[in-house]
């Protein structure tokens, strides 16, 4: 799914992967997102290490954009805290790349922000 995050400082494309199953359509995310080749592989080799309840978010200050994927939760529980995880990752990349405080009332609202935008276009 796809999406923007809007800040004080403009718009945040946000490409997110819940439950991901194709390692295709992450990998060219990665490249829309501007990730190098080593980030690249380095993003792919988590997400086919096998790991139980993965993740990872990585994100392009200069372009504005990230890509966040989640996969093999064991549960909807633990899926619940990996979003959460890489949701709260997103905000402290785009609180960095914006100058924002990162324990203030802005990155909260941001935080917050990010999950709804990413439930609405789950639901």
């Amino acid at each position: 799914m796809k999406f923007y995050v809007y800040t004080y400082n403009g718009a945040w494309h946000v490409e997110c992967f819940i439950e991901a199953f194709s390692v295709e359509e992450v990998a060219d995310a990665l490249v829309r997102a501007g990730a190098t080749r080593e980030t690249e592989a380095e993003c792919l080799a988590n997400f086919h290490g096998g790991s139980k309840n993965g993740g990872f978010t990585f994100s392009n200050s200069e372009s504005r954009s990230s890509v966040v994927c989640t996969f093999n939760s064991e549960s909807l529980p633990q899926l619940m805290s990996t979003i959460l995880h890489e949701a709260k990752r997103l905000e402290r990349h785009i609180s960095k790349a914006d100058g924002t405080e990162p324990y203030g009332k802005r990155a909260g609202y941001l935080a917050g922000e990010i999950i709804q935008r990413a439930v609405e276009t789950t639901v």
